[in-house]
């Protein structure tokens, strides 16, 4: 099979109403966004103008989820130095009665055996602060079984120095896209 469409549920979600479908080949992802509602400009080879009036904004957008992926696989794939087995990744996203709103960790790893997981997010358009960290170390609260919790943010753009600060402290691991090729 080709696998362009991938059903996605929250890891470790036994919740089968709380799942969706998503493009999962990023070049179907680009042509579905972009493409089908803009063809006449392409066929007319007006092509500077459709990439400038229809995608240059929003290609931030499309990229941040690509980005997630890349850093997704790196964890699991060519990581040198993780602090546990991974066993399951994937995302992890609950609508919590408990804080009152949405909750969404874009990358979620777990070893249940051991009662670990690492929880990791991922910004390709914008400098990581102290919130991103937050907001995941937040929504981790829900995997109230791990005794043993990482974290790990990636960013393009850079980090503030207040999350710098604070993740040498908290022991976050921050990653830069050089590191991912190092």
């Amino acid at each position: 099979t080709l696998e362009i469409i991938q059903k996605r549920v929250p890891l470790l979600s036994n919740d089968n109403k709380n799942n969706f479908y998503e493009i999962n080949n990023y070049m179907f992802y680009f042509w579905y966004r972009f493409v089908p509602f803009h063809m006449s400009y392409i066929t007319s080879g007006r092509m500077p103008f459709f990439y400038q009036r229809f995608v240059e904004d929003r290609l931030d957008s499309y990229m941040e989820q690509v980005f997630t992926k890349i850093c997704t696989d790196y964890l699991s794939l060519y990581c040198p130095f993780l602090p546990m087995e991974i066993a399951q990744i994937g995302s992890w996203w609950d609508q919590s009665p408990l804080f009152g709103d949405s909750l969404y960790i874009p990358i979620v790893a777990v070893d249940p055996e051991e009662n670990q997981a690492l929880f990791a997010s991922a910004s390709y358009s914008s400098l990581m602060d102290v919130e991103d960290y937050i907001k995941i170390k937040k929504a981790s609260l829900h995997f109230t079984s791990m005794k043993a919790r990482y974290y790990y943010l990636f960013s393009c753009k850079g980090f503030t120095k207040q999350l710098q600060h604070l993740a040498a402290k908290e022991n976050v691991f921050l990653f830069l896209l050089p590191d991912l090729y190092a």
